[in-house]
């Protein structure tokens, strides 16, 4: 990017951003909030307020974490490697593809062999494929968590031109500004047209990437920031800005204003934490435990509602005990049963594709 000396990026390849990962961790942490919160209504038939469910519920904006997070590193990352790399686009995609496809394919197949009579072939290839985010009825019919992944597929297409375009801070405000006017007249469209009163294709155009676009745009502008105000004194703000952020949390639970949607007000909200926590990494925020969530956060993000769905399921059929027991069994079971199996596919599976693919990397080089 222009004008960010080396010396400051070499400091924070070296920190290696440990408040990256406790992001993730944090991201992840409100997806498992959210679904667990539906389960026990669900299934273990726990009655849970309006208000509470609605603050509950704002869990999902977890996968928005993500998506900042995700422009975040992939800005920085992008241009590190493209300043040593004679082929950095096609490097690019190896490396993503690498990082998301070993375990996803694994989670995707096993699931396909267990339901393969509730799932079409088309479906299965659709998801194989990445495209099923273009396909309402198959966007997020297999795993029920896997719109997110096509989202994240075409925002990488676009990571090329983006990063070229988009090299200023100016200019990456000017992107969110278009962006969140796009989605308002598209989001208003869906809304009100005629053609459009199905829910099915309200909640997809929800999912979609025209969506979602702006969420990553705050994102960009999060870097940018970043970069631009590394000489600011902001640490000594980092508290206050968080507390700030999560009054907000509190308040916008559930609201969505007219011209911004609910998970765009919230990726705001995060990006202002983004930036207290990257000047001050408080340790009641980033520390061990989060960072390490945060490393096995996608495997997490792929199994988690199979495994909840099913340890609710048990305890309500064969423990015969108050509902309080239940519920502490629930999130005691799940959790450690999620943290085993995901550290599991971290191991196993994630890391050994990334390490796949940095040979492979090294080898066409």
């Amino acid at each position: 990017m222009e004008n960010i000396p080396l010396d400051l990026i070499w400091v924070w390849a070296l920190q290696r951003f440990n408040y990256i990962d406790s992001l993730r961790g944090w991201a992840i942490l409100g997806v498992l909030i959210v679904h667990a919160s539906y389960v026990c209504v669900q299934i273990l038939g726990v009655s849970i307020s309006n208000n509470v469910f609605e603050l509950l519920g704002s869990g999902q904006r977890g996968v928005q974490l993500f998506f900042i997070v995700s422009a975040f590193t992939i800005f920085y990352s992008w241009g590190e490697k493209s300043k040593k790399e004679s082929t950095p686009y096609r490097n690019f995609y190896l490396r993503r593809f690498f990082r998301i496809a070993p375990v996803y394919y694994l989670i995707l197949i096993l699931t396909f062999l267990k339901n393969s009579s509730n799932i079409s072939t088309l479906d299965f290839i659709s998801h194989f494929f990445f495209i099923n985010g273009f396909i309402p009825n198959y966007n997020n019919s297999i795993l029920f968590v896997e719109w997110s992944i096509t989202v994240e597929i075409i925002f990488y297409l676009l990571v090329p031109i983006l990063f070229k375009i988009i090299n200023s801070l100016y200019k990456a405000i000017f992107l969110l500004i278009i962006s969140l006017i796009i989605t308002y007249l598209c989001n208003s469209i869906v809304q009100s047209s005629i053609f459009f009163h199905s829910t099915l294709i309200k909640k997809f155009f929800e999912t979609s990437f025209i969506n979602q676009f702006p969420v990553f745009c705050i994102g960009i502008v999060t870097y940018q920031l970043i970069m631009h105000l590394k000489n600011a004194n902001i640490g000594k703000y980092s508290s206050l800005l968080i507390i700030v952020a999560g009054m907000m949390v509190f308040s916008f639970a559930g609201i969505s204003v007219k011209f911004f949607q609910n998970h765009i007000i919230f990726s705001f909200i995060f990006s202002i934490i983004f930036i207290a926590l990257s000047f001050n990494p408080l340790k009641l925020l980033v520390n061990k435990i989060t960072s390490y969530i945060g490393k096995i956060s996608f495997s997490i993000y792929l199994i988690h509602l199979p495994i909840l769905s099913f340890i609710a399921s048990q305890i309500k059929e064969k423990i015969s005990t108050s509902l309080t027991v239940q519920i502490l069994l629930f999130v005691f079971i799940s959790f450690f049963l999620i943290t085993i199996i995901s550290s599991s596919l971290y191991y196993l599976v994630e890391k050994r594709g990334v390490a796949i693919g940095k040979n492979l990397i090294n080898q066409l080089s």
